[in-house]
């Protein structure tokens, strides 16, 4: 009988971490509950402001591992119990005495186009007309957009999901007058009931998703697993666990972070075999290289090595200026 009585959950304070950490609540006193939960929002490095401006989290020390540091932190400090990450925001190899316990299933993992001026443009950038304006702050997307359309200019775009759409399309659509259209991952719109902002689901093959995108993880201490993976288990799904494992092994592979314009994407078959694709970019977007492979894989153990295995190949096969490039 497990002997925990209350339960800290950390948290980022945006609308979308928010849901994510009562989502994660709602799941465990639903299971536990005896349990007490309680959400501690936590200000974060990585949380943007406009004294910002319209700057790449890429660009600042520590990367993407700035999302996480300060939760990270009151972790290892026992100020919480668990914490709940959008996983594709987790640096690849995480601080020592730190695990990911428990994944939940994964929403759409795939990349969203909104458009200022809706029903304008298809999914496809390479469709689109010459020389418009795209808004992202990531690297990624960058790549693959301009890899589409070299013709398209990209500006710097940053804030949580509700101020982009607004630089976009809404209040402060004026401060960007050239900004033709944004990507926002699919998952957080559809959690945040703002599926109606959504123009286009851009499909995998047009722009491969982001290692992790659409997972929610939970991080724990080490040294609380005994007590807290028993109440965790309920909430895990192993097949997106298995998926997640496999994406971050090529992430580490490569020592990629977000800088890297890698997409990375696994899914489980009908035969329940796991595929694995990876796209690889310059940041301009004019060299590229593919790989995929297909393996069964029956425990996290096999999805880090068949991940890792898909990193080494792509650092042998891939082109030397590709690598220098991007990596």
């Amino acid at each position: 009988m497990n002997q925990i009585k209350t339960l800290k959950i950390g948290t980022r304070g945006s609308k979308l971490a928010l849901w994510q950490a009562h989502h994660v609540q709602s799941l465990i006193n639903q299971h536990w509950p005896d349990i007490t939960t309680e959400i501690v929002t936590i200000l974060t490095s990585g949380d943007w402001s406009p004294s910002d401006g319209e700057k790449r989290l890429s660009e600042r020390k520590g990367g993407k591992a700035q999302f996480a540091k300060e939760i990270e932190e009151n972790l290892l400090d026992g100020r919480i119990d668990i914490a709940v990450h959008s996983m594709k925001d987790m640096d690849s190899i995480l601080p020592d005495g730190l695990e990911i316990a428990c994944i939940l299933p994964r929403e759409d993992p795939r990349d969203s186009v909104l458009l200022r001026h809706r029903g304008k443009m298809d999914a496809d950038p390479k469709s689109w007309p010459e020389g418009i304006t795209i808004g992202t702050a990531s690297i990624r997307r960058q790549a693959m957009i301009l890899a589409r359309n070299p013709s398209l200019k990209t500006t710097v775009l940053r804030g949580n999901v509700g101020t982009r759409i607004s630089k976009l399309r809404g209040e402060l659509a004026n401060d960007f007058p050239e900004m033709e259209a944004t990507f926002l991952a699919a998952a957080g719109l559809n959690r945040l009931e703002m599926t109606s902002e959504i123009d286009h689901i851009v499909p995998e093959d047009v722009m491969l998703p982001a290692a992790a995108q659409g997972a929610i993880g939970i991080e724990i201490a080490s040294d609380h697993t005994p007590n807290l993976t028993p109440i965790l288990a309920p909430l895990n799904c192993l097949q997106t666990q298995q998926c997640i494992t496999a994406e971050r092994a090529v992430l580490r592979a490569l020592n990629g972070s977000c800088r890297t314009p890698i997409g990375i994407y696994a899914t489980f078959g009908d035969d329940s075999a796991m595929t694995l694709r990876a796209h690889l970019l310059t940041p301009d977007g004019q060299m590229d290289f593919k790989h995929h492979d297909k393996a069964n894989i029956t425990s996290l153990d096999e999805a880090e090595t068949f991940g890792r295995n898909i990193g080494d190949h792509i650092l042998r096969s891939a082109p030397e200026a590709l690598l220098k490039a991007a990596l």
